[in-house]
């Protein structure tokens, strides 16, 4: 399988990616849906730099599930502010990683920002995520850190002192 990543091209992927959004919406999914008419929208939008548009990646792969060590993950670890000492990994007895927060520090503002997290689900409910997002917020203390980021409102980070300080909804409404 070959997975790669390239940079979208407006307007011949325009609609690939629309289509996409349509495809895979899932109604009541309150973090992992983008609008299509959003996508629509910001392209036609009077104050859209379209010379950013390239900055958005296509992500191509054949229908297949992406291999274990993908080279997106080192274009995420390439980022100027990352660093591997904030990203913290749970292993588990018999050598495999379970558990994963990824957290940020950015100096000037002195904040933490964790994303992503993610658990296995053979090892969740057990403190593990939690236990590496606090962690991570701890080395980003020692480091200056006043505060801490997370984007969601999930149970997990709401339990472990996370406060929802804004939303960004989408409304509903049926016809």
């Amino acid at each position: 399988m070959t997975i790669r990543m390239r940079r979208y091209g407006h307007p011949r992927d325009f609609d690939r990616v629309n289509n996409f959004l349509v495809q895979h919406y899932q109604p009541g999914n309150c973090d992992g849906n983008w609008l299509q008419p959003a996508w629509a929208y910001m392209h036609h939008h009077p104050a859209l730099d379209g010379s950013a548009l390239d900055r958005i990646g296509i992500w191509e792969d054949g229908g297949e599930s992406p291999p274990e060590n993908m080279e997106g993950r080192r274009q995420a670890q390439a980022a100027p502010s990352f660093r591997k000492d904030l990203n913290i990994v749970v292993e588990a007895s018999d050598g495999h990683f379970v558990s994963y927060a990824g957290t940020w520090f950015e100096a000037t503002n002195r904040y933490a920002y964790v994303e992503p997290v993610a658990t296995d689900p053979d090892y969740r409910r057990r403190g593990l995520g939690r236990a590496a997002v606090l962690e991570g917020i701890r080395r980003c203390a020692e480091l200056g850190a006043t505060v801490a980021y997370v984007g969601s409102d999930l149970a997990c980070c709401m339990a472990i002192g996370f406060e929802k300080i804004h939303t960004s909804q989408c409304w509903t409404r049926y016809l």
